[in-house]
This record gives structure tokens, sequence and C-alpha cells, in this order.
């Protein structure tokens, strides 16, 4: 079983035109069909082909005629016969009444993917030489893209739908106005939904995916800033979430990967990646699991609690992933690069409760990181940002071990200003 699922993961995560994977698993003289998605695995009924032999070559004929959709090419991605690593996506975007041809080679990526289930998040250098579809009668053909394709869930909020919102705000807004992702347009593949086999087998599931494609102008990672630029950037990033919580966007998301800076718009800091957001007024996705990057989410979401659903998602939470993210980059990059044998890499776990108990041992050790020297200047004040929403938490647990009432959560503007003050007393004068 455990070859036949590394099998599955090889063939899922070979291209970003794979819908599924179908296995034939014989066990003695039984013979199991399994089907992969991201959604997981669906093992059918054993077939005996010895003793019910006529089923079993049913099955082959079956598996025969099948298209090459059928076998999991997602239709829209027309495959080079020759090059095997590159394609050619056409699909039709609103409001545009024509086809938008995008070209990928499999080898310019930005970010791959392993496994089976999940997101398997990809990014992707392409090039397109459509008009863009927004209707401002340019060509695509001189814009650096990448192309972000995903597995999302049915259940939340579109991407596209939540950067609509966001660019609603910006209109009203200077801090949000310049700092979002530039969105040419976005494609759901329907009709590869994984929803698509288990309602025709009567699986009750609580939360389906379908491929989405994204396409981008292209940004650059914020570690690629170093001195006041970077500073400017990352403190931008945060101006532009606190803003775009107030006006309904939850972001929930903050990682070193989602702070990017605009190379054609000053190097502004831009806030990227909206797929795991939520709308606020909007009811929470169906499936209980806690959404986030681990090594940068609060202490509070590392909890079996959290896990199960039970805890709201706050504010604070992601102003502490915002110091996560900042101490990240001062002790684990030097002018651009991530340095050899860089600290905190113990943080990249699964497990959420391993990345809890490393996390938390991180404070009695933190006084043994030493940070590199592009970002030394500012490690003082990521590690003061880091310490005092521990304290808070603190607080709360030692008053609710000694049965006292709780704490009261800190109101947002609170919390900003708790900020301002930490910086201050580190020397940084940081309009939030």
């Amino acid at each position: 079983m455990v070859q036949s699922a590394l099998y599955a993961a090889e063939r899922l995560s070979h291209a970003i035109w794979i819908s599924h994977a179908i296995n034939l698993v014989i066990v003695d003289e039984v013979a199991y069909v399994w089907w992969y998605d991201n959604e997981g695995a669906i093992q059918s009924y054993g077939i005996d082909f010895i003793e019910d032999l006529p089923h079993f070559l049913v099955l082959l004929l079956c598996l025969e005629r099948f298209t090459v959709k059928d076998w999991g090419v997602v239709p829209g991605f027309k495959i080079s016969g020759q090059e095997a690593n590159r394609c050619l996506l056409s699909f039709r975007p609103p409001p545009s009444d024509v086809d938008i041809e995008i070209n990928i080679n499999l080898t310019n990526n930005i970010r791959a993917h392993f496994g089976i289930g999940g997101r398997a998040t990809r990014v992707l250098h392409v090039t397109s030489q459509s008009m863009d579809p927004r209707g401002i009668y340019k060509s695509l053909e001189d814009k650096e893209l990448v192309l972000k394709v995903y597995w999302a869930e049915e259940s939340r909020a579109g991407e596209a739908e939540i950067i609509e919102k966001a660019l609603q705000i910006a209109q009203q807004n200077d801090d949000v106005n310049g700092h979002l992702p530039d969105l040419i347009c976005s494609h759901d593949f329907d009709e590869c939904s994984t929803k698509v086999i288990r309602k025709a087998f009567g699986i009750e599931t609580k939360s389906h995916r379908v491929l989405r494609v994204m396409l981008f102008r292209r940004l650059y990672p914020i570690t690629d800033l170093v001195g006041e630029k970077f500073w400017k950037a990352f403190w931008e990033c945060f101006r532009c979430h606190y803003h775009l919580w107030l006006g309904g966007v939850e972001h929930n998301d903050i990682s070193v990967n989602n702070l990017m800076y605009d190379k054609l718009n000053g190097d502004l800091g831009v806030l990227n990646d909206y797929d795991l957001a939520h709308l606020e007024g909007r009811s929470r996705p169906s499936g209980t699991k806690c959404t986030g990057t681990m090594p940068f989410m609060a202490l509070d979401l590392l909890t079996k609690e959290a896990w199960e659903g039970k805890i709201a998602r706050l504010y604070r939470h992601d102003c502490e992933s915002f110091a996560w993210v900042l101490l990240w980059i001062c002790c684990r990059y030097d002018d651009g690069e991530e340095i050899r044998n860089a600290p905190l890499g113990e943080l990249k776990t699964h497990d959420y409760w391993d990345c809890f108990v490393k996390k938390f041992s991180i404070f009695r050790t933190i006084v043994e990181i030493t940070p590199t020297a592009s970002y030394e200047r500012f490690w003082p004040a990521a590690r003061s940002l880091l310490i005092w929403p521990q304290l808070h938490r603190f607080d709360r647990d030692l008053r609710r071990a000694m049965e006292r009432d709780a704490t009261s959560e800190p109101e947002i503007d609170e919390v900003v200003n708790t900020c301002r003050k930490v910086l201050e007393t580190e020397g940084f004068d940081v309009m939030l």
C-alpha cells in the first residue's frame, strides 16, 4: 500500500495538469483499484481474478477504453509532443470573449510540491502573447508573469473574490493601494473537482477541492531586500494587513513566502497569497483543520483545540506570525540568500504539537541564536515582538490554572499600539 501511494504521489507531482492517479494493487489473488487525488484516496472492493475472472476482465476492458482525461490529464492543457515539460494552457476568463493562452515550462519552477492531498500549490514563471483579458488592450508579451496552480477548497471564498474585495478597500486606503498582488485572471476547472467521483460513489466528505489557476504579474521575495528597503517593505505589508483586517479581509497565512515586493512600483511591500484568507461575515470552511504555514503560526494555533476548530482566529494571531517571520528572516537570510545550516530549521515539521514544543523551546535558546549581518540591526525588534504575545498567553493560562477570571482579548488597535511601543523601546520609530 505504501508503494502504491508513493507511485501516486509521483504521478500527482509530475505535472500541474494531472488531476488524479489510478493504481491496481494485487494482494495474493485479489485486485484492488486505488484512486488518489488531492482530497485523499479511495479503495475499491477487491476482485478475485481466479474465482471471478469475468469481472476482472470487464475491469481491464474498462481501463482499456479510458480517455486521456479518465487517466487524469486535465482538459485545457495541451501537452507538447516533443518536450514533456512544456504545455500550452488555454481558457476563457470572464469578462473576456476570447481565450487566453499561457506557455508553461515545468522546469521554470518557483515553488514545487510533492505528495497526496492538500492544496499542492505550485508557482511557475510563464509567458503569454495574449491580450490582457481585463480589457485594457495591452499585450501580456512584455510582462513578467507567474502562474499559481493549486487545489482550492470549494467551501472557501475564492481567492479572486477576496483580492477583488481587497482592491475595493485599496480604493479608499493608501496603506492598501499598491500593496496587493496584480491578478490578471483566474480559472477553476470545475469538471476536475474531487467531488465528482465521490458524488458518483455516494461518499460523504467535508471538503472537496477544485483545480485553480491564477495568472499574476511577477513579484519578488522580500528576502531579496536588505537594510532600510527591507524594513520599509516589511511594515508596509504589516499596515496593509491591518487595514485589510479592519475592512473584513482576514489573511490567516502570514509567512516568509507571502511577503513580497514590487520592483516596478518603487520596491513597495506586497502582501501576497489569499487562498487561506477569510471574509468577515462568511461561514468558515467546513473542515476542522487549522490552516497556515506552521513555522510562522501563533502558538495558540498549534494546539489540539485549534486543530479541531475550537479556537477562533484573531488579529493577534496574524500579528504574532509577522514576528515569527521577522525572526526567521533575521537569522536565516544574508544578502538575499538563505544561509547554510540556518537556525530554526527544526520548525519545518508537519506535526503541530512537535512545532509547538520546538517553538516554545526557542524562548530558552534565543540568546544563542546569532542574526546575520544583513539583518543584525533588526534582531532586537524581532526578539521583543515575539516575546510580548507569549506574556499575554502565559498570563491567560496562569489565570485559567488558578481558576481566576480570564484576561480579555486585546482589541485590534490595542495589539497595534503594543507593537508600536515595543518597537519604540528598541529604538525604532515605525508608523503603524
